[in-house]
This record gives C-alpha cells, structure tokens and sequence, in this order.
C-alpha cells in the first residue's frame, strides 16, 4: 500500500487540518503525518492486512515516515540522454535517511513529448525511448537496493505536451519501440 502520491504537490486534508502547497518537500505536513500514522495502526492492526508492505510517499519526509513504512519511494526522471547510474547517489541518499536497506521507485520515465522547456526532463525519440528505457531497466534490475520499479506510464496521449508522451503504447493501443526494447531485455 502505498502513502498518498505527491503530497507536496497535492496537500493532504485531513482531521481538520489542510497542508500547506510544498509543506512535504520542507517537513511541514501534519494532516499527512497524521493520516499516515492512523492508516499504519489500521493495517497493523488488521490480521488480513498487516503484512502487507507500505510504501512512503514520494521523495520526501522519509526519516518522519521510517518507523511507518516497509520500504522508501521515490520518483525517478532522468535528465539526461543517456543511462546514467547518476540517480543511484541520490537513491542511497533517500535510503538512509528512511533507514531502509531497499525501496520502491513508483514512477521512472522518458517522454518523447515537449521540448527543451520541459519540466520534469528533455525529450528523447521514440528510439532513444526504447534505448534508454531498457538501459535505464538494466541498472535497475540490477540493484539490490530497488525492490520494484513501476515505468510511468502505460499510455502515451495524442498531445504534443510532455506529460502525455511517457507510455509504453500509444493511445490507439499500439505498441511503440520501447515495449520490444523491454520485452528483449526481460527475456
């Protein structure tokens, strides 16, 4: 189970109280802290659920969140057009301050959507999707430190925008080079 997904960008209400925009990226979410602690003593104590792994909330907070969660989170974008055991610092980084030997990455992606301006990385070719996305699967695969990767996402939508350009398939469900790239890869 996993804790609410960018609480940073989407602040949490709960018991009364509402976070403040960006008050998990700084240690400043009570009514996150505090639904994470009531739903961590419901599972516990649920014999149906209380071996079931939680997961953290993305990037942020993990030595608040460590006594609450069976494994860190983060979300991984590459910046760069090549694979890169860059982001394996800054993952160790995250694991020590949750206290974790492992974790889970709930979002790795590339887009082939946008431009320069992007947000979250630059763009790639579908051909460089399919390269680097496989490439970027191998490093991971190979760390014991990452328990499981979810690639984000499933579906690329027919805009030209950044967000809607990280699927595996394209919005009429036809596969794109990546999915082969993969498939090779895990085969």
């Amino acid at each position: 189970i996993e804790f609410p997904n960018e609480p940073d960008l989407n602040p949490v209400t709960y018991k009364g109280m509402t976070d403040k925009r960006l008050g998990a990226r700084y240690g400043d979410a009570p009514a996150l802290m505090a639904f994470c602690s009531d739903i961590t003593e419901l599972l516990k104590a649920s014999p149906e659920l209380n071996a079931v792994p939680r997961i953290g909330f993305n990037d942020w907070m993990h030595d608040v969140q460590k006594n609450l969660i069976t494994y860190a989170n983060s979300h991984i974008y590459p910046k760069r057009k090549t694979v890169s055991e860059g982001w394996l610092t800054d993952w160790a980084r995250l694991l020590s301050q949750s206290d974790k030997k492992s974790g889970v990455i709930t979002e790795w992606g590339r887009s082939t959507g946008g431009d320069a301006k992007n947000v979250i990385a630059p763009p790639v070719t579908l051909e460089e999707q399919a390269e680097l996305l496989a490439g970027d699967l191998s490093v991971i695969l190979s760390q014991p430190s990452v328990t499981a990767v979810s690639i984000f996402e499933l579906f690329a939508w027919p805009t030209s925008r950044e967000i809607d350009n990280f699927g595996l398939f394209n919005s009429d469900m036809t596969p794109r080079p990546v999915v082969s790239a993969i498939k090779a890869l895990l085969v």
